[in-house]
């Protein structure tokens, strides 16, 4: 008998879902994860933002510290996301040559803005004593790259709803047909979407911020009261975002079922939306403990997990749409 994958099996066990879902799912996982990491790149410089603006009317050194580490590791995604971006370009995995014009503007406009994106942050990053004594500067540079860095998922979410409608595009630059195509009605679900996928934004910003003070913790050696701030501050941040992720999923899917876009008493389809809500609902218990912890880095182990199932929520929100 031949060795069948776990995704084969699962396939076997709910056979009401549409073909080829389950394969799709295990693919929107591993896609996932780049995906978590660059939504917390989105929402770090408005982090460090808020952080910057508390510690100079607050004067609080703990708040400027934890910004300046986080600072460095949204530089870090940056550059990252920026290689791996330019990597693909050259080695032309994504035939990006063929697509139509509307794809390839949208295509060279998200490299514009990650390309500046990434520069401005790396300037605040270099400069980040100078820029102490220009406050304003400082946080307008830091809402800049944050700004220039969101347009990207918006841009992915205009254009993948477009692909998957299979609308046809216009022929001719005719500017109020184009603005109808990209901007769907008030009452369409995607602005449900739009807004889960921004607090997601928010709550892998939280979590990986916990994970990376996992990782510097022994580097950075800042001391035991600078470590239990840093984390109850990001857990805070990552509940934050989880409990309203959780809120807007909850909407989203009711809005689904009434339109009849979303069909609960298919057994497959309840089990990817019970999924749904457990990987947010488990993190943000344990993000809210950790936020309220007066030993938070205790919680690796909570920390780790609760990542995990963030990356699982996240593929679990892409399979809503091919529900």
């Amino acid at each position: 008998m031949e060795s069948m994958s776990v995704l084969e099996r699962l396939s076997e066990l709910l056979p009401a879902l549409p073909p080829g879902l389950i394969e799709a799912w295990g693919q929107l996982v591993l896609f996932a994860v780049p995906v978590c990491l660059y939504l917390a790149a989105v929402v770090l410089p408005f982090v460090v933002l808020y952080g910057l603006i508390r510690a100079h009317f607050g004067r609080r050194s703990l708040l400027e510290r934890c910004s300046r580490q986080q600072a460095r590791f949204a530089n870090f995604l940056n550059w990252l996301f920026l290689v791996c971006f330019v990597g693909l370009g050259l080695s032309k995995v994504v035939p990006y040559e063929t697509f139509p014009p509307l794809y390839q503007a949208g295509l060279y406009l998200s490299a514009g803005l990650l390309l500046g994106g990434t520069i401005i942050w790396t300037v605040v990053v270099a400069a980040w004593k100078p820029l102490r004594g220009w406050p304003v500067l400082h946080g307008f540079l830091a809402f800049l790259t944050g700004s220039s860095l969101a347009c990207l998922p918006i841009i992915g979410l205009i254009l993948g709803r477009v692909a998957l409608q299979g609308t046809e595009l216009p022929q001719e630059n005719d500017l109020q047909t184009l603005i109808g195509l990209l901007l769907p009605s008030a009452s369409d679900p995607f602005w449900l979407y739009f807004g889960l996928i921004h607090f997601l934004e928010v709550a892998s910003a939280g979590a990986l911020g916990l994970f990376w003070l996992l990782v510097r913790r022994k580097i950075d050696d800042f001391g035991r009261d600078y470590y239990v701030f840093a984390a109850n501050w990001c857990g805070e941040w990552a509940a934050w975002g989880g409990w309203f992720s959780l809120i807007m999923a909850g909407v989203l899917c009711f809005m689904l079922q009434t339109q009849d876009l979303l069909t609960l008493e298919n057994q497959g389809a309840l089990l990817f939306v019970a999924a749904l809500f457990a990987a947010l609902l488990i993190p943000s218990v344990i993000w809210t403990v950790i936020a309220r912890s007066a030993t938070p880095m205790r919680h690796k182990i909570g920390m780790i997990f609760s990542l995990l199932l963030l990356v699982v929520a996240i593929a679990n929100s892409g399979v809503l749409v091919l529900l």
